[in-house]
């Protein structure tokens, strides 16, 4: 039975820690050797914390936010992942690399330029209910409506799946996303989905 491709259909959903380490051939002791990078991984102030004195001092370069990383850490942080991916999605379902703009999601197909069309949609929804896409002078309540408003559009104009890709939560008064997500070559959900099944693996292996 190929139980990387049940797994990867989404049918099996209580992992136990014999499961994991037994029967998916997971390479455990891989990451029992970095455990905390992996119980880290998606704590950036953790891996902030990992700066040497020079990359301290590039931080503070006027171009970088506060939230920057140097390249040196993402990488060990992506190699990290890929660990993970390549078993959660398979290695051909995602690429290795952080960002592809313009490609269908390498996991479930969906389209970027139909993600794309709803997210303008979106956007001038916003801009038609607030005078413009940010939202900056609007009151939270009437910010929260134009949302709602544009996101209903979305669900009725594109349907539930696309509407699920809406990067719904980036968009924040102030703050508007540029494009739909990418990341690894997979749409936001794919990805949001194989984040929880790392997290599944890390917490179920035992040091």
């Amino acid at each position: 039975m190929d139980w990387s491709k049940i797994l990867r259909t989404g049918k099996i959903l209580n992992w136990t820690q014999f499961d994991i380490i037994k029967d998916f051939n997971i390479p455990v002791q891989k990451i029992i050797d970095q455990i905390k990078n992996y119980q880290n991984l998606e704590n950036d102030s953790y891996w902030r914390s990992k700066m040497t004195d020079e990359e301290k001092e590039m931080k503070k370069h006027p171009n970088r936010s506060w939230r920057w990383i140097p390249q040196r850490l993402e990488n060990q942080r992506d190699e990290l992942r890929h660990t993970l991916l390549d078993f959660i999605v398979g290695p051909e379902n995602y690429k290795k690399s952080g960002f592809h703009w313009g490609n269908p999601c390498l996991n479930c197909g969906s389209s970027f330029e139909i993600e794309m069309e709803a997210m303008i949609l979106f956007k001038n929804t916003l801009t038609e209910e607030l005078g413009d896409e940010y939202g900056s002078e609007a009151s939270l309540k009437e910010y929260t409506a134009a949302k709602e408003k544009g996101l209903l559009l979305v669900l009725d104009e594109f349907g539930p799946q696309i509407a699920e890709r809406l990067p719904y939560a980036t968009f924040q008064q102030g703050q508007v996303p540029s494009s739909p997500n990418r990341p690894y070559g997979m749409c936001g959900v794919c990805y949001q989905d194989a984040l929880k099944q790392m997290k599944k693996i890390i917490d179920a292996v035992k040091v």
